[in-house]
């Protein structure tokens, strides 16, 4: 039987799953919030509801491929990760220039913006360097021999 890999190691693959896992779960319950409030009044919010809706579905879809543990589970993370980024520098985009409420009052949002970012581009760095490979070299040199 072979075993299937998705990462070098079990302890970024289990924190992938977790945060996989909890990541589908918020995003699908507030894809449900914004359809059942009907959240479509105008551009920002009909902008915010997809991304939204569309992180929701890959996120989802990333829990499925690391529970089969099938190798696109890296890709659709990954496509997940960045979809948060995108959604996140246009909410801080739209809150410096356009609402100009970034800030106010509070230096928090000084603060925590960094420090997401930090965390997000970490979690896309630690699941590049750990992805596990498979070695074919080892397995063509193996062809031909018997192992009695």
């Amino acid at each position: 039987m072979v075993i299937k890999k998705v990462f070098k190691y079990k302890l970024v693959y289990w924190l992938t799953l977790a945060i996989t896992l909890l990541l589908a779960i918020l995003f699908d319950f507030a894809s449900v919030n914004r359809i059942t409030t009907k959240a479509f009044f105008n551009l920002k919010d009909l902008t915010f509801s997809l991304f939204i809706i569309i992180i929701a579905i890959t996120s989802s879809l990333t829990f499925i491929f690391l529970i089969i543990k099938n190798t696109i589970a890296i890709l659709a993370f990954r496509i997940t990760i960045t979809l948060i980024i995108l959604s996140l520098t246009v909410g801080v985009l739209d809150s410096i220039f356009i609402t100009k409420k970034f800030g106010n009052g509070s230096n928090t949002d000084y603060i925590l913006t960094p420090i997401v970012y930090l965390l997000l581009f970490g979690l896309l760095y630690l699941v590049h360097k750990t992805k596990y490979k498979v070695d074919y070299f080892y397995e063509l040199e193996e062809i031909g021999k018997h192992n009695n």
